[in-house]
């Protein structure tokens, strides 16, 4: 007998959050202490939003707002892709590939319950890693490629140049400058 494994029993049941009102600094410093790449933002339990880091540092770095005076409900992504917990995990693996996202959060009946990601996937199914694999190897600003002086697309500004690893994102030596 084959058991279909679903969201629900990979899927992080208790993800880092944020509120829209809160600072970008404070979210950021909650990024770097939980060593993640994004902080759900909920709402009486609701999803109204997903921060990245790639958010923070193309929407507030370098267009040099304070990350003191922004709020997280200014630079959040709003339109967010998610998917049911009952999902299968192959479907929700390839929806995360085709769309090129790391992650989906996890609701039902409108109601936050958790967020799958990539290390989700990996850990609890292994056999789906062929799927992820182009990702990873494509994706300059993954765990896989820690090296710096490496040559590939800043994770930043999008532009092609040697890059250099800072907290988890490939930055070219222009954006590397802008936030050390």
């Amino acid at each position: 007998m084959v058991t279909t494994i679903l969201v629900a029993d990979a899927m992080t049941r208790s993800p880092l959050s944020t509120v829209s009102t809160a600072l970008i600094f404070e979210a950021s410093k909650k990024m770097v202490a939980g060593n993640v790449g994004s902080l759900v933002v909920v709402e009486k339990n609701k999803l109204v939003g997903i921060l990245t880091k790639t958010d923070v540092i193309r929407q507030v770095v370098l267009k040099g707002k304070d990350p003191k005076k922004t709020r997280v409900g200014d630079v959040m992504a709003r339109n967010i892709v998610s998917t049911p917990s009952h999902t299968p995990l192959a479907k929700a693996t390839q929806t995360m590939v085709s769309l090129g996202f790391r992650r989906l959060p996890v609701v039902d009946n409108g109601v936050f319950v958790g967020l799958i990601t990539q290390t989700d996937v990996l850990r609890v199914q292994p056999t789906l890693i062929e799927l992820l694999a182009d990702k990873f190897m494509n994706d300059t600003s993954s765990d896989v490629r820690r090296m710096d002086n490496v040559k590939g697309v800043c994770d930043a500004c999008g532009k092609a140049s040697f890059l250099k690893s800072y907290e988890g994102s490939m930055l070219c030596l222009s954006c590397l400058s802008a936030v050390q």
